[in-house]
């Protein structure tokens, strides 16, 4: 997790390299202003090692214009609307499943 109730910084996470793919992705996206907004929200961020483990295609698609929507949809699954401490990680998923 990147950051939990608070404002998330792109140009912080450009420097920090093991998020510098994500905060490009962002950027691309065009939502740094979304993630600059009052939280409380947490992102779960992906780290460059992740996004390398990606096929180098894969990876080049979502960076184009055609790609937008999905990088998009791909970004909203790694943010949730609420805080989320490292102890409810397991569960986060199951919240809205209802009882099993």
């Amino acid at each position: 997790m990147c950051s939990v109730g608070r404002r998330w910084h792109l140009p912080d996470r450009r420097r920090d390299r093991r998020f510098s793919t994500l905060a490009e992705l962002v950027g691309l996206a065009g939502h740094q202003d979304a993630l600059n907004a009052k939280g409380p929200y947490t992102i779960f961020a992906p780290t460059h090692e992740a996004f390398a483990a990606l096929p180098e295609s894969t990876l080049d698609h979502l960076k184009t214009q055609e790609g937008k929507a999905e990088l998009t949809e791909i970004l909203k699954f790694h943010v949730a609307d609420s805080t989320v401490l490292a102890g409810e990680v397991a569960l986060a998923g199951r919240k809205n499943e209802g009882p099993r």
